[in-house]
């Protein structure tokens, strides 16, 4: 039997979508709050998920003057009186590059400058400490506390009077550490003004929220996690139900079949903004290019080279035009144009060719005829290949894994700044964590999918294969000392657990290497180097490859 998705502590009545939680907390008054409470509700938050965290992979606002058409229409749900509000819930959503996320954090920050009350999170497949639920209410709720000092109080109260609500459900957590402790908190600050406007709760990327990716032993499906968004639209809605909600919400996401369904049952309550040609994007677009290339003449190390006429109207208009009101072609141009190592006027003349080809209709085209250039100029392209490919299989394990994989293939994160540097402006290196940043999702995308890039294609079974093996062979050096030492078993689960379902061809060696690994791991170590449910988990990968295993 499958796990709840959902954690209820108490009794838990679900009937046509609809939650009906019932739990027994004392009847006594709540603690008098303390510091420990507040301790324990930023031990649970994400850092990396606020609209302004230093870590944040993609931490950029808006450029100056554009998205306003988008942006005023944002700020008019925000600020629709009270009395004759109709919609809680606003929906942004887009294709992917249309700028959903930056948007998000633009409004974060100009709730914040305009003084109206926001909390935000920001989902991340990429980062295992926001790409699922956990963390999220947590997050919210401590933002609010740190604003209103008499609804920390509340939250922190209730924290302290139930230990364990961390662990109940997601409309458990918003009602007893957001919506009820703004009720009764009243908002001391500015009473008056909070009451006209809600708090606003921006909710980004949430078709990345992949519940249980980031924890250990599970195996991720995709069904489950498009279940768990749909239900996660459900339970918001049903905490907005009283129209004297504090809170409204923004969510953004791609506009994928079960978010259009989620949001079709509850389309009374949603406002829905998608980003097309009614926002004018080429116009954006347009400004954002011309001010890059302003900046390139004003700051770039070779701007004293540069022709007086550079660029060429046509060489604006060409990249406009390109991009089909996607920021994610212009910016990615731009980035490589601009890169300080290269003359911008040659880069510039190097992409000419797939700037004077006829437009085609399809954004993901001209996309991808601009990541086919900038990988065909690289020098090497079968090590990029590999790192590339090193970085993919590592995105859903732990930071130490891309250093692993790496050395698997005889590379080292040391020399990753000389081997990349010829794709700079699709890579960057994150060297306290020692793992790539990949500007845009849509080059993964592309790298994985053949009929995209051709001979670029990465196999990621093949290399899936080569890795594990060598991961499994060299456990131990020659001379007997431990590479993954006992306490470190588990990552190789991880990995088995990951890598298996990408291997379409196994060799018998590769068979028998797994087979060897599990015999001793479910035989052999004891927790906590590896529990039962690790162990179920490694049996059932095993299975589901249709390795024959004759001692389970």
């Amino acid at each position: 039997m499958r796990e709840s998705l959902l954690n209820v502590n108490g009794q838990a009545h679900i009937s046509g979508g609809q939650f009906n939680i019932v739990n027994n907390y004392p009847t006594s008054s709540p603690p008098k709050p303390t510091s420990a409470g507040f301790d324990r509700l930023h031990s649970q938050i994400a850092v990396t998920a606020l609209h302004n965290a230093l870590d944040s992979f993609e931490s950029g606002r808006c450029h100056p003057n554009t998205r306003q058409l988008v942006l005023n229409d944002l700020f008019q749900f925000i600020q629709d009186d009270p009395k004759t509000r109709k919609k809680w819930i606003l929906w942004l959503s887009g294709p992917a590059g249309s700028g959903k996320t930056t948007i998000a954090r633009t409004l974060a920050y100009l709730c914040d400058e305009k003084g109206l009350s926001q909390s935000s999170f920001f989902f991340c497949r990429m980062d295992l400490t926001r790409n699922g639920i956990k963390p999220l209410v947590a997050t919210l709720a401590y933002q609010i506390a740190c604003r209103f000092p008499s609804v920390r109080d509340i939250i922190v109260a209730e924290i302290e009077r139930t230990p364990h609500i961390f662990d109940l459900s997601v409309e458990e957590q918003f009602r007893s550490l957001i919506v009820l402790p703004l009720n009764d908190g009243g908002w001391e600050d500015d009473p008056q003004t909070a009451r006209r406007h809600p708090i606003i709760c921006i909710i980004d990327a949430l078709d990345e929220c992949e519940e249980g990716r980031s924890a250990r032993y599970y195996q991720f499906r995709a069904d489950e996690a498009r279940h768990y968004q749909s239900e996660i639209i459900k339970t918001l809605y049903n905490l907005i139900s009283d129209k004297d909600s504090p809170v409204i919400f923004m969510l953004a996401s791609r506009s994928e079949a079960n978010f259009r369904m989620a949001f079709n049952q509850i389309r009374h309550s949603t406002l829905r903004i998608y980003l097309d040609n009614s926002y004018e994007p080429a116009v954006d677009i347009r400004r954002f290019v011309m001010d890059k290339f302003e900046e390139i003449r004003a700051v770039h190390p070779l701007s004293s080279s540069l022709p007086r006429d550079w660029p060429k109207p046509t060489a604006v208009d060409a990249i406009v035009s390109k991009s089909s009101g996607q920021f994610i072609y212009a910016a990615t141009v731009m980035q490589y144009v601009s890169s300080p190592w290269s003359d911008p006027a040659a880069s510039l003349n190097n992409i000419s060719d797939t700037l004077s080809t006829a437009l085609s209709i399809k954004p993901f085209i001209e996309l991808d005829a601009l990541f086919t250039f900038i990988l065909g100029r690289t020098r090497n392209w079968p090590v990029v290949s590999i790192i590339l490919s090193c970085h993919i299989l590592s995105r859903e394990l732990s930071d130490v894994w891309f250093s692993l994989l790496l050395e698997s293939f005889d590379h080292s994160v040391k020399s990753l700044e000389r081997d990349l540097m010829d794709i700079t402006s699709l890579v960057e290196i994150d060297s306290e964590k020692q793992r790539l940043i990949i500007h845009n999702e849509s080059l993964v995308d592309f790298l994985v999918d053949a009929q995209r890039s051709g001979h670029f294609q990465i196999k990621l079974g093949r290399v899936a294969s080569d890795s594990l093996m060598t991961v499994l062979r060299n456990r131990t050096h020659d001379d007997g000392d431990v590479i993954l030492p006992l306490s470190a078993v588990h990552l190789v689960v991880d990995y088995i657990i990951t890598s298996l379902p990408k291997i379409t061809d196994r060799s018998e060696d590769l068979e028998n290497l797994v087979l060897e690994f599990t015999r001793e791991a479910v035989t052999t170590h004891p927790e906590p180097f590896l529990t039962e449910y690790g162990k179920g988990l490694l049996l059932k990968a095993i299975s589901d490859s249709q390795i024959v295993c004759a001692f389970f």
